[in-house]
């Protein structure tokens, strides 16, 4: 009996931690790929000619607003404008026509259960190697998107 508590608790756990990783993962995805359109969007005001931007307070708010969406903190989002063959920054407000935006984000899962999974495996492990099996701060999960303006 003990022992099939102890299955179903492990099961339960990697179920969980399962979930969250790819419940993370798909906000991420989705929060960087929208704001990377956001920020490399360029619009034109009626029959006038002249380009319409983002400036950067309105992308980083949407930045916020985005993150708070995939329960990141917007400090852990990155955006960065480059020109295409150039590792120099571009403002956000200075982009133009084939310039690249890439924006990057991370975020660690953890829950309750994962923790204790994680420790006792480490402990058990540990018996045979000083390195740890699983990360007792949680996974890791890393979203990227790059967007051209245009």
């Amino acid at each position: 009996m003990p022992l099939a508590v102890l299955a179903i608790a492990v099961v339960l756990t990697a179920l969980t931690t399962g979930v969250q990783f790819a419940w993370t993962d798909l906000a991420l995805s989705s929060a960087v790929g929208a704001t990377t359109r956001f920020a490399s969007n360029v619009s034109y005001s009626g029959t006038s000619n002249v380009q319409r931007r983002g400036t950067a307070d309105q992308v980083h708010q949407w930045q916020t607003d985005v993150a708070s969406e995939a329960h990141v903190e917007p400090d852990d989002i990155s955006v960065v404008a480059h020109s295409p063959g150039s590792t120099v920054e571009v403002p956000l407000e200075d982009l133009t026509v084939g310039d690249i935006v890439t924006l990057k984000v991370e975020k660690t899962i953890s829950n309750p259960l994962y923790r204790v999974a994680a420790h006792v495996a480490n402990a058990v492990t540990g018996v045979v190697s000083n390195d740890d099996v699983l990360d007792p701060d949680g996974i890791a999960v890393r979203a990227t998107a790059t967007n051209e303006v245009g």
